[in-house]
């Protein structure tokens, strides 16, 4: 593990442009998320749409609209899920690359029907060749790079790995399903992970903005997971708030059994590192350090409106401030300045942008400290 503190390089989240007299300007992608592979879906070119995250073309504009980095896939993902076959010569060789290339690298990629754009609408510039598939890197939300797979150039793993290698660099987040964490409790892996929600604004604000820059300059991965899930916060496709309580008391994410760490009741963000040795009662037991982002209460008096309630109140010696025992990491009391605040009725609120300008420090420490060192392949 990496013992080094707050004072870290952030790479641009633009990486590199470069132009040599003569020749054109090359740009390289920083693609923020990546995707823990699941063998257990199958492998090779009749798994691929099981290993991409498909998407409708409602999603993928909030994708372009929130100015997102990401690659994608438009090809008719829809038919191969029910079994009809894809009689296009290139597609199997371009599938079973494109799998191995996922598996080999952890990557995300989204998947997006052609048959899904509404007749006139705009393509957001992708080029659609029947019966064959688009590649496609979006950066910022903007179209950068994209080929098919008409032609020799994606039709195995190497030349897929040759296309892309001078087009992205993957980030370190990576997603993983609820069925790996298990998996890796019971390797008593050491890891840290991020527990998120795609319907709470304030994991959106964090995935836009803050995760999106760090992950580039991690010194190794940290996971993520979609709490909107079934078997989290999903009981047989409905919100159970009880079952969603339990699962925050189980990994530690509450004061329940995380009597050190946890923070009242559970909430998201949070990013939790665990050390399990295989004998805990349960999944709060091997907690070793947290940190949880943008759940603080203001309340006025007078004219004056302060932090009540927050995570960072001083009562937490969290090992990733080793470097920086002094730290000041104390927020109750804090007066929040005019203009820094929304008031909704009765609630009082930190505008996001400024919380972040405080609450980014202490994330990016955790993620510095516990960003686990990756095996050279």
């Amino acid at each position: 593990m990496k013992k080094r503190f707050f004072w870290f390089i952030v790479l641009p989240l633009l990486n590199t442009l470069t132009a040599c007299p003569g020749q054109s300007v090359k740009v390289i992608s920083y693609l923020s998320f990546r995707k823990l592979y699941d063998a257990s879906l199958g492998t090779g070119a009749d798994s691929l749409p099981l290993h991409t995250e498909n998407i409708s073309y409602a999603e993928l504009s909030k994708k372009i609209e929130h100015k997102e980095n990401f690659l994608l896939l438009v090809y008719d993902y829809s038919s191969l899920l029910e079994g009809i076959p894809n009689d296009c010569t290139c597609w199997s060789g371009f599938a079973t690359g494109f799998d191995q290339y996922l598996q080999k690298y952890d990557a995300l990629a989204y998947g997006v029907n052609p048959a899904d754009f509404p007749s006139g609408s705009d393509s957001f510039k992708l080029r659609f060749v029947e019966g064959e598939v688009t590649l496609a890197v979006f950066i910022d939300g903007t179209l950068l790079h994209q080929t098919t797979n008409g032609d020799e150039t994606l039709s195995n793993l190497e030349k897929i790995e040759t296309y892309l290698d001078d087009k992205v660099i993957w980030g370190k987040f990576l997603y993983l399903t609820q069925k790996q964490l298990e998996e890796k409790f019971a390797k008593k892996d050491e890891f840290a992970l991020g527990f998120l929600r795609k319907t709470c604004s304030d994991c959106s604000y964090m995935t836009y903005s803050l995760l999106k820059k760090e992950g580039v300059g991690l010194p190794g991965k940290i996971y993520l997971l979609e709490c909107d899930s079934e078997g989290i916060r999903y009981k047989n496709g409905v919100y159970d708030p009880n079952q969603w309580q339990t699962f925050k008391d189980e990994y530690g994410l509450s004061n329940v059994y995380n009597t050190t760490y946890g923070y009242d009741k559970g909430y998201v963000p949070t990013f939790i590192m665990y050390r399990p040795k295989g004998n805990e009662t349960r999944k709060a037991n091997a907690v070793y350090d947290m940190a949880v982002y943008l759940n603080d209460t203001l309340e006025q008096d007078g004219d004056t409106v302060k932090i009540t309630k927050s995570y960072w109140d001083g009562t937490r010696k969290h090992h990733f401030t080793v470097s920086s025992p002094n730290l000041e990491m104390n927020l109750l009391g804090r007066v929040i300045p005019e203009g820094d605040w929304d008031k909704s009725g009765d609630t009082i609120v930190w505008k996001r942008d400024k919380a972040a300008d405080v609450e980014d420090f202490f994330l990016r420490g955790f993620f510095d400290y516990y960003g686990i060192q990756e095996k050279a392949s």
